[in-house]
């Protein structure tokens, strides 16, 4: 008896000690594009509602469905971290910050980036929307609205990581355009 107990024991903490995958954003890989000498914001990554709830959703033909993604943190703030330390590297410069900032400045620029799409699509991982860089002060300095996707497998670690490569080129293009500037 003093056996079974202590089966049912060992069984209890390893159910409740075993905890599923996590997924995070890799790390933004990027190259030195240029360099900027004023302060950059970056305002927190709109994301659509479906990205709330730890899913992916995965589109075949005009059937949708969601397969489980368990973020580790809210895909909003994963996607804002990597695009500060995306351009912290890309444009050479520490002062990249979250916007709206902790101090009063009329200096330099905000970004400000809009997911309309982050799925899986008839075999292909899918980034759409549109990003804005404006200047602190009010004014827009340039706006784009994009599209990428890449072929991948239907396994949820894969299309976390091809959706963020793809985040990533969207990040490549707005430093290319603060750089330019």
């Amino acid at each position: 008896m003093k056996l079974f107990y202590l089966l049912l024991t060992l069984f209890i903490f390893a159910g409740c000690s075993s905890r599923g995958v996590e997924y995070v954003m890799p790390a933004p890989h990027v190259v030195s594009i240029g360099h900027f000498n004023s302060i950059l914001g970056v305002a927190e990554v709109k994301v659509p509602s479906y990205l709330n709830s730890d899913k992916i959703l995965v589109q075949k033909g005009s059937r949708l469905y969601k397969i489980d993604a368990n973020f580790a943190s809210t895909p909003s703030k994963m996607l804002t971290q990597n695009a500060i330390v995306a351009l912290k590297r890309s444009l050479n410069t520490p002062d990249v910050f979250l916007y709206p900032w902790e101090f009063k400045t009329a200096k330099g620029l905000v970004v400000i980036i809009n997911l309309d799409d982050f799925v899986y699509r008839d075999g292909k991982a899918v980034v759409a929307g549109s990003y804005y860089i404006k200047r602190a002060q009010g004014g827009i300095v340039a706006e784009q609205n994009f599209r990428y996707s890449q072929a991948c497998n239907e396994k949820s670690q894969e299309i976390v990581e091809t959706l963020s490569i793809l985040f990533n080129r969207v990040l490549e293009d707005i430093a290319r355009k603060i750089a330019r500037r």
